[in-house]
């Protein structure tokens, strides 16, 4: 599987975005967000065979960020709370018939490429409750407000998750260690 890193609107990113859009929406959900201003967006997308399989985006806030529009209050205060770069771990799309790797993979490049080289220091994630439970063991991150019906993504439960990129690392390097030598599975 090949991995790839883009910024903001090049070809190949916008090609990730829709294929983001497809799989929302042959799931259910609508179409997954856009902001205005991509520009301080990393787009990260696995292909196979020359074919996106699988995207994730990190975006660095600046003053907007992805399912702001469901919870304002909440991560305004995340915004606000302290020191550091904030940024938004987002639109995260699978072919349905992929395996567990090019989640994996895809989370690897967000944490080895996106957040290091955006020297992030907290992070928002806006998910559906079923899939929290994986952010919070693999990542340590930690639910801040919801659930909440988002009518973006055509009523779905929508859930915020805030963590501290020191702590998401090493527990993200904790899991795929322990996933490694078999003491834990996919879905934790």
């Amino acid at each position: 599987m090949e991995r790839k890193v883009m910024i903001g609107a090049s070809e190949e990113a916008t090609e990730a975005i829709l294929f983001a859009e497809i799989q929302y929406g042959e799931s259910g959900l609508g179409t997954s967000y856009r902001l205005d201003d991509e520009s301080e967006t990393k787009v990260i997308a696995a292909y196979e065979d020359d074919k996106v399989v699988g995207t994730l985006s990190l975006t660095l806030d600046q003053g907007l960020l992805p399912g702001e529009h469901l919870f304002p209050n909440e991560i305004g205060a995340v915004r606000h709370s302290t020191e550091g770069r904030l940024g938004s771990l987002w639109r995260l799309a699978v072919l349905p018939e992929s395996d567990a790797e090019v989640v994996l993979g895809l989370m690897d490049e967000a944490f080895d490429c996106g957040i290091s080289l955006m020297r992030l220091d907290r992070v928002i994630c806006i998910v559906s409750p079923r899939h929290a439970p994986f952010y919070r063991r693999t990542c340590g991150m930690r639910r801040k407000a919801g659930p909440a019906r988002d009518w973006k993504l055509l009523g779905a439960e929508a859930v915020l998750l805030v963590g501290e990129v020191a702590d998401m690392f090493r527990r993200w390097r904790g899991y795929r260690k322990d996933r490694a030598l078999g003491l834990m599975d996919w879905h934790c």
